[in-house]
């Protein structure tokens, strides 16, 4: 006759049974990445690649045709409106005319030149830049929208922001009263989203399902990358703003003067505050 099992050995097995059985189907939890704390894991390690990606039949002859006669964007966007329209998908599909420009343009602005340092300012010095810097990216995309009357100068908000997750960098808002759609638009690294200003900046995040993706060169992946999770898990803040523009000719005007004798810039913003007092001569 065997020895009797105490109870208390009876509890014991069955506990390391239940553990065992418990690792070994694989059902044990992941840590939550969204929520992580620690920036060094990327929360959305697979944002760019679920991104929708859009690609347009816009030719050489197409871009050629646009920078020689800027006009030209309304004819080329004519073509292939119907197109982006169904290439942009049903989350989109709220996006009236005047909302499809707006990101046509954006796209428009994209393929004119790879990203590099510049100052130009006027549309006619933006189309022969050999590259663009993001605030070129963002005038182009404010100069382009004025060649459709049905889009007003009051409806692009160029907005920098400066520190925080994504660094120094420059974006788009467009606000259309008539659709009711509110786009953000980022011409640098190819992105567009349903979103506003005050969703972003306020750190809210943007569903992927909400964004597009309609780059074309690997350059700047990792700045994509960073900008798409910064949207995705909500990294923007207030205190990161840096300008915000509410059109194309007051950013000019006070680019302008920055350029000639106002460095660094005076913006009263946090985020100017965080580039003076972080600024070497």
């Amino acid at each position: 006759m065997g020895v009797p099992e105490v109870p208390e050995m009876r509890v014991i097995k069955i506990l390391i049974s239940a553990v065992l059985a418990f690792f070994i189907s694989g059902c044990a939890p992941l840590p939550n990445r969204a929520s992580s704390q620690n920036k060094d894991v990327p929360a959305f390690s697979r944002a760019a690649t679920d991104l929708k990606k859009i690609q347009l039949s816009l030719s050489p002859e197409t871009m050629r045709l646009i920078r020689s006669d800027p006009a030209y964007i309304k004819a080329a966007f004519d073509q292939v409106k119907n197109e982006l329209k169904l290439r942009l998908g049903a989350k989109f599909s709220i996006l009236n005319d005047a909302d499809l420009f707006i990101v046509f343009s954006s796209i428009v602005s994209y393929l004119l030149a790879p990203y590099g340092h510049s100052t130009a300012t006027e549309l006619s010095e933006l189309l022969k830049e050999p590259r663009l810097d993001c605030d070129q990216y963002a005038l182009a995309v404010g100069h382009l929208c004025k060649y459709n009357k049905g889009v007003s100068d009051t409806w692009i908000e160029i907005i920098g922001w400066y520190g925080g997750f994504i660094g120094d960098h420059a974006q788009i808002f467009s606000s259309n009263p008539h659709s009711g759609v509110k786009l953000l638009l980022d011409p640098t690294v190819g992105i567009a989203a349903l979103a506003d200003f005050d969703h972003v900046a306020s750190g809210k995040r943007i569903s992927r399902d909400d964004m597009i993706d309609f780059s074309s060169r690997s350059e700047m992946g990792d700045e994509r990358e960073k900008i798409i999770r910064a949207l995705a898990d909500g990294e923007y803040k207030p205190s990161d703003l840096y300008y915000y523009f509410e059109d194309v000719d007051s950013m000019i005007r006070v680019t302008k003067n920055i350029q000639q004798r106002n460095w660094p810039p005076d913006y009263v913003t946090p985020g100017a505050l965080k580039f003076r007092r972080g600024y070497k001569k």
